[in-house]
């Protein structure tokens, strides 16, 4: 016990002067009476009456002192010493990534320990402390911030969700570091990874995760072989012992595949199928006895593409175009006719073009180097001089540099086209993407040759992403994992909602974007768009099924003493309120006459 303000000790000079008034205060009314001889036997048994139970008659006397001293304990603000945590900010860093889900039995999983671990923590802090809660998660998200309420902090740590993401746990800590350079501050790691630090400031929590194994689809793939469609599923688990489950495909809603298998822990298991129907979309899914973690149970697959298809040209394409798809693997096919050109591509056949008569261009994506005039009323060409900006959304610009690319000249469009520049310099759009006449295009303003942009790496890449984009399926979007930023093709033109399996709305998108951020829950969503659906597959990452089935160490005696400190549970409140009680006595006494 200890006390905070020992100087308000002085005040217990009041106690005497209390005293003092009471012993100089009137206790005698003179009074004319017959006689004296019984007040004379009553004065001696009073002298000879102890001092303590001359006291009992002085009750008024005894409950001021009780409320003065009970005023003096307040003021000296004494506490009680108790368990505490270390800083001015409680910074709580929680694990929301997909192996926090394994199950604990009943209706409890990792994640709920940790939450009640972090409960656990804050119920140390004092009144003043503040918490700040970080979910982890691509993008940490700050939950909660600057509360000193534990009723709140504790409403905020319920309310938390999984994002079934990575653990992002160093992504975090920077955004921790950050927050707690403003005060002194205690960060807490609450995860199933097991971690270590030198810090003073930072402790991890590790939450023992109970599985004892988890089996999990690895990897799911189809494709066509000629006439027929194959595919091949691998089947992981983290124990030592063998397990033995059903393996389940599904075509769709149709189960074409349910056997039996076994699984080991030394080697992926690999099941072979040789007859797949033909799909939208497929389903691989695992069933095993007491698994403790659901969401990495099942695996999508869309059906890919037989290979590298042919590239149509039309009209004089740069050499270098040509050069970067053979070596690519496509097959370039020289049209010469705009018969050739009906008769040959296929709407979802990919055509170069450098022809401005737009009446001899086929249907279908398309690459246009843009000529003067033509559809796009490009205008004489002028000199750049501005830099190069870039969008970071559109896929057209993935893994691409624009350093050191210089551009000679290029042409301003007036052209009213569902165009977006992805590539310009100041007000001069250099690379537009979008639709053109209902179909997917890529233009290009200038003239390669004006430029050194064929002998940079970024050349390659670029017309590459340009296939890819416009080739992509119409009937799905690929593979993503839960909350990643996805950028939309070109044929995505209307995006509305996202709906899961069951038909459900999960989000709802306003306005137009390139972009759309993945549902954090595994499984298989369509994007609405206009009034087409495309399916997309949100897998859990492989490293959050891979989980260590060894008992996790919680946090080391020595890392809990950095963030422990001495707690002081406060005193004087309760001082407070024995004293207004007290005070309501005194009133009664002193009413009565007692």
């Amino acid at each position: 016990m200890g006390i905070t303000a020992p100087w308000f000790l002085s005040l217990s000079i009041f106690l005497i002067g209390v005293i003092l008034l009471y012993f100089f205060r009137r206790q005698y009314v003179p009074l004319t009476i017959s006689s004296n001889l019984l007040w004379e036997q009553v004065m001696e048994e009073y002298q000879a009456t102890r001092w303590y139970k001359r006291m009992q008659r002085h009750w008024l006397l005894l409950l001021q002192l009780i409320i003065l001293s009970l005023l003096i304990g307040a003021m000296i603000q004494p506490y009680l010493y108790t368990e505490g945590i270390k800083g001015e900010q409680i910074i709580v860093v929680l694990d929301t990534s997909g192996s926090m889900a394994a199950s604990h039995g009943d209706d409890a999983n990792t994640f709920h320990e940790a939450i009640q671990q972090a409960k656990d923590v804050v119920s140390k802090k004092n009144a003043t402390q503040q918490v700040t809660l970080l979910l982890t998660g691509p993008q940490p998200a700050i939950a909660l911030q600057g509360e000193t309420a534990k009723g709140k902090i504790n409403k905020a740590l319920d309310e938390a969700k999984l994002t079934y993401t990575g653990d992002h746990i160093q992504e975090a800590l920077k955004l921790a570091e950050a927050l707690s350079s403003r005060m002194p501050s205690s960060i807490h790691v609450f995860s199933d990874v097991a971690q270590s630090g030198d810090s003073e400031t930072v402790v991890f929590h590790s939450v023992e995760n109970q599985a004892q194994a988890n089996a999990y689809v690895s990897a799911f793939g189809v494709r066509r072989e000629g006439q027929d469609i194959g595919g091949v599923v691998n089947l992981r688990q983290t124990g030592r012992q063998e397990l033995n489950g059903q393996l389940r495909v599904f075509a769709e809603d149709e189960l074409f595949y349910d056997q039996p298998v076994s699984v080991s822990g030394e080697k992926p298991t690999t099941v072979t199928l040789s007859t797949v129907p033909q799909a939208l979309y497929y389903k691989a899914e695992i069933v095993f006895e007491g698994d403790m973690l659901p969401e990495d149970n099942a695996r999508f697959a869309f059906l890919g593409d037989e290979g590298a298809g042919p590239v149509y040209f039309m009209g004089d394409v740069p050499y270098f175009v040509e050069k970067v798809y053979q070596q690519l693997g496509h097959e370039v096919i020289q049209l010469q006719s705009a018969n050739e050109a009906t008769s040959m591509v296929d709407r979802r056949g990919l055509t170069v073009v450098a022809e401005a008569d737009e009446s001899s261009w086929p249907d279908g994506p398309k690459i246009i180097f843009a000529q003067e005039g033509g559809p796009f009323q490009l205008e004489e060409p002028e000199s750049l001089e501005g830099p190069l900006t870039r969008s970071d959304t559109n896929a057209l610009m993935s893994y691409l540099s624009t350093e050191n690319i210089y551009i000679d000249q290029a042409s301003r469009s007036e052209a009213d086209a569902e165009l977006t520049p992805v590539l310009e310099s100041g007000e001069i759009p250099l690379i537009l993407s979008g639709q053109y006449q209902g179909d997917p295009v890529v233009v290009l303003t200038f003239d390669i040759h004006d430029s050194n942009w064929p002998l940079l790496p970024s050349f390659p890449i670029f017309f590459y992403n340009a296939y890819e984009t416009l080739q992509v399926q119409e009937t799905h979007l690929g593979y993503t994992t839960p909350g990643e930023a996805m950028s939309l093709p070109s044929f995505v033109t209307q995006a509305k909602s996202i709906v899961d399996e069951a038909g459900d709305e999960r989000v709802s998108l306003e306005g137009e974007s390139e972009q759309i951020i993945a549902p954090e829950q595994p499984g298989l969503y369509k994007l609405q768009s206009g009034d087409e659906l495309i399916h997309f597959a949100v897998h859990m990452p492989l490293e959050e099924s891979q989980f260590t089935t060894e008992e996790m160490s919680a946090a080391s005696d020595g890392m809990q003493e950095k963030a422990e400190a001495e707690g002081r549970y406060a005193l004087w409140p309760w001082l407070i309120a024995l004293g207004l009680i007290v005070l309501v006595i005194e009133g009664e006494v002193y009413r009565r006459g007692i």
